[in-house]
Parts: C-alpha cells; structure tokens; sequence
C-alpha cells in the first residue's frame, strides 16, 4: 500500500527486453506524472543464450537507482499453448495437467497456459539483472497487436522471430488454435570464417585517414582545396581498407540472406504441419483459414517472405512488430490494474 502511494512522486521505469537468437533487444522507457520523458534503444549481442552481460549491467543500474523500475520479458518454450475452451477442467483434452500449470483465461471462450517449472526456467535467466517482474505469453502479445483489426475472416497470425514462431488462428469471434515453435536455420559462421573477419579491418582503423581528411576539411575552409574529392582522397590513401569494408558488408548480408531463407523453409515445415493439425484434428473443430498474417519482429528478407508465399500458396501479409515495445505496453496496462 505504501509503495503505491509513493509511486507518483518517483519515475517509473519500464524496460522490455527480447531474447532472440543471439540478438537482445532492450528498450526503456522513463515515465513521470503519466509522461514519457525519455527512452532508449539497444541492441547487445548474446553469447551462450544468456543475458548479455552489458544488458544486464544497464537494468541493474536503472533498478538501483530508481526503486519503481518493472523488468518485462516474453517466455520462450515448448511447454506453453493455448486452447479453445472455457473451462480450466477442459484443459485435459489437450493433455494439460491444470495442477502443474498456470492458466489465464480470455475473452471469447479461449485460455493460454504454461507449465509452473517453465516460467522458473525463463525467470533464471534474468536473476543477473537483479530479476524479471513480467512474464508474458506470447500468445497475449500476439492477441494484443492483432485484436482491433480482426474481422470475420479466419487467419492464421504468425509472430515470426529469428530463434521462434508463434501462431494463432482467429477472427473476431474467436481463437481457434495455437502453439510456439522453436526455429533452426541460425547457419552458424565457421571458424574460417570468423576469422577471416577479423582480418578485416574496420572504420575505427581508418582514425589517421580521418585525421587527414580532417585536416585537408579546415584548408577547404580558407579556400585552397575547393576542387579535391574526399571520397577520392580516401580511396588513394587507403584503398585496401575501404575495398574490405565495402566486402565485409556486402558478406555480412549474404549471410544473413542466407539465414533467413534457411529460417523460412523451417517455417514452411512448421506452418504445413500446424495447419494440417488444425485441419484434420478434430478436437479443434476446424474451419477454413483464409490467409496468413506474419508479424515480422526483425526485418524478413523479400527472398523469405517469397519462399514462404510460394510454399504455402496462400495470401500472405507482413507487418512489422517491435517485441519490446509491445512488453512496455502490457507492463503498463499490468500497473494500471495494481
């Protein structure tokens, strides 16, 4: 009672941070007297699938000093769903043990759950950021994002992440079916590889040329160099290293390209067996869906984006998703309700 008494004469500090591959994506939001008075942006790289320890450093200091401070993340694993029921008791048709497993229903006549041990997985891994305040289900970022522009057609949702897929069937009157898939298709760099990379040099090495050009920039203020290229002078003076950036840029996006179209024919598979389940299952009491809807979280590639349409054979729309925006939101709604 106290805490929420004393919460509107401090900032509140929202944080959504997303665990995807081996990309984190953080943002934080500060808010005072129901206004944004700043927000940042990161990205850090993830090694060995825990939290990177920059990110981690960044929300312990935001905690330590500000004592209304919510951490908020996605859960990430097999044994979480959702099913098209009312009734918490009707959970075992799905095979669910309502016991071992946290529930939450929804409007409409569906619920999501997630084993109890799971939500203790996902929250071990922010116990060096001094602890996760939000859990959320992917399902309800899903349901979230899409809610106002549903309509009487049935689609299938996808949220279409690096290292996951999320899927949900539903129109306006209600959620059929759903599930969260794990996603392959990292194609990992090689040794060689890597090492080749380092032996390119990057822009920071090029700090000398830049003090040249630097210099060359205040004679051009007094009139003497008004004809010369920088562009050129950068090519003459090092034209090894601007050669290996342009390169290693231009290899940085094949691989990725390749990434992503190794990610969408593991999609593919993923999408034919989901929608055959719901079809020929007849727990799920199936209608026809229309089309798919991809919620892109990172920036598909049009090479995947048509691998997956040709695949499949059906209308498909993209729309863009931030997952960390969307966790600021739900934080805010869940402080609302406290």
């Amino acid at each position: 009672m106290l805490k929420f008494l004393l919460r509107p004469f401090f900032s509140t500090i929202l944080i959504g941070v997303n665990l995807d591959a081996k990309v984190c994506s953080l943002k934080i939001v500060v808010i005072k007297s129901n206004h944004v008075k700043n927000s940042i942006t990161k990205e850090f790289k993830i090694v060995d699938k825990e939290l990177p320890m920059e990110a981690a450093k960044l929300i312990k200091d935001y905690k330590r000093k500000y004592p209304f401070t919510y951490l908020s993340a996605m859960s990430k694993t097999y044994n979480q769903g959702l099913a098209n029921c009312s009734k918490k008791g009707d959970l075992i048709k799905f095979g669910i043990n309502t016991k071992t497993s946290h529930i939450i229903e929804m409007p409409n006549q569906w619920l999501f759950y997630i084993q109890n041990l799971a939500i203790d997985e996902n929250r071990v891994k922010f116990i060096r950021a001094l602890g996760l305040d939000y859990l959320f289900s992917p399902f309800v970022i899903v349901y979230e994002n899409i809610k106002k522009k549903l309509d009487s057609q049935i689609k299938l949702y996808v949220l279409q992440e690096r290292g996951s897929m999320t899927l949900l069937v539903a129109n306006q009157k209600n959620v059929y079916f759903g599930g969260f898939f794990m996603v392959g298709g990292e194609l990992e760099q090689s040794d060689d590889d890597k090492s080749s990379m380092k032996e390119v040099h990057s822009l920071q090495e090029l700090s000398d040329l830049d003090s040249i050009l630097g210099s060359l920039d205040e004679l051009n203020e007094i009139g003497e160099l008004e004809d010369l290229d920088e562009d050129l002078i950068r090519k003459e003076f090092a034209p090894d290293e601007v050669d290996s950036q342009e390169q290693q840029q231009a290899e940085i996006s094949r691989l990725e390209g390749l990434k992503d179209l190794a990610r969408a024919s593991n999609a593919v598979e993923i999408l034919k067996n989901s929608i055959n389940e719901f079809y020929s299952n007849p727990i799920y009491n199936a209608q026809f869906i229309e089309s798919i809807v991809i919620l892109d979280s990172y920036g598909m590639t049009e090479q995947a984006q048509t691998h997956i349409r040709n695949a499949l054979m059906i209308d498909l729309e993209v729309r863009e998703i931030n997952i960390p925006d969307a966790l600021i939101e739900l934080a805010k709604a869940e402080l609302k309700r406290d």
